[in-house]
């Protein structure tokens, strides 16, 4: 059975594989296009069956132009076309051109609405599930994220990710204290101030008690992952409410994806582990397998300023 492609035209190279990520997820074989001119190019020989479409493209030729081409096109007319943009005014102008519309920043809730209405076999393939009280994936989509990365990382060579298990420790204590209905919206705040400090690309999912899992696609560097445990380790130090001086307790897990892994339950088996081990130690601490650790705290803090500047 053939599977659907998906064509996605977007210059923001994070957006388009987060994009990506999801449409692969449904079942879509896509393929991610950054300017108007090869998409064109692309479009004179191919009919996708979705197009998801960019409205403010980095050259000369506009999203709006390559709208246009494909609605005036009688072979391309019928293609299903998701456009994506910053401009509520833009939007206002295209009519029906558009199936949907999306408004960046893209949002779990939009891209649960891309998820439910382009789906293309309601029978077979299951809509992204999300976690009710954050917001974020679930275990099952950050397990199917996870296995994607394994089997990626056995195609490419030069492929890296990373995974992350961040937990809220004594989380108990601090619901007998405050009451569960504070300690939801710290979870809330927790989730947002952890997406906040990932690039649209990564996955961050929800698994219940207190632990948020990270999964780093494609990062460049091994130690990469520091960086954004030293993010983490700033956002997570402080929130209101809890009292003067007060801070919630973090340990932080990270397994730097190998070969050698061949399911994702035996990674996050690893990772877990990693986690633990940074939990004996108390306070906000991170214990990685496969990671360097030896950098000092200053040189790693120096890589997150400069990271900042970019």
């Amino acid at each position: 059975m053939r599977k659907p492609f998906a064509l996605v035209i977007e210059d923001n190279r994070d957006t388009a594989a987060l994009f990506s990520i999801v449409l692969d997820l449904i079942g879509f074989e896509t393929q991610i296009i950054y300017d108007g001119k090869t998409a064109l190019a692309r479009l004179e020989f191919s009919a996708p069956d979705l197009v998801l479409l960019d409205l403010h493209l980095a050259d000369s030729i506009g999203g709006e132009y390559v709208l246009h081409r494909i609605r005036s096109d009688e072979r391309l007319k019928d293609v299903n076309v998701i456009v994506v943009t910053a401009f509520s005014n833009l939007a206002k102008d295209l009519g029906e051109e558009a199936d949907l519309i999306l408004f960046k920043p893209i949002s779990v809730d939009q891209l649960s609405d891309l998820v439910a209405r382009f789906r293309p076999d309601e029978d077979t393939l299951q809509t992204v599930e999300f976690d009710s009280l954050t917001g974020l994936y679930n275990a099952t989509y950050y397990k199917n994220r996870l296995l994607y990365n394994i089997e990626r990382t056995k195609r490419m060579e030069d492929y890296l990710y990373a995974a992350m298990c961040l937990e809220f420790t004594e989380f108990k204590a601090l619901a007998d204290r405050h009451g569960q209905s504070f300690m939801d919206q710290l979870l809330i705040e927790g989730a947002r101030r952890v997406s906040a400090c990932l690039r649209p690309s990564d996955t961050v999912a929800y698994f219940g008690e207190n632990q948020f899992f990270i999964i780093l696609e494609g990062i460049k560097q091994a130690d990469g992952p520091l960086v954004v445990a030293e993010r983490l380790k700033e956002q997570l130090t402080d929130f209101p409410g809890l009292g003067k001086g007060k801070t919630v307790e973090v340990s932080l897990g990270i397994v730097l994806g190998n070969p050698k892994f061949d399911q994702a339950d035996e990674l996050l088996k690893t990772l877990v582990a990693a986690k633990d081990k940074a939990r004996t130690s108390g306070g906000l601490h991170y214990e990685s397998f496969g990671v360097d650790l030896s950098k000092s705290e200053n040189e790693v803090a120096d890589k997150v300023e400069v990271e900042k500047d970019k």
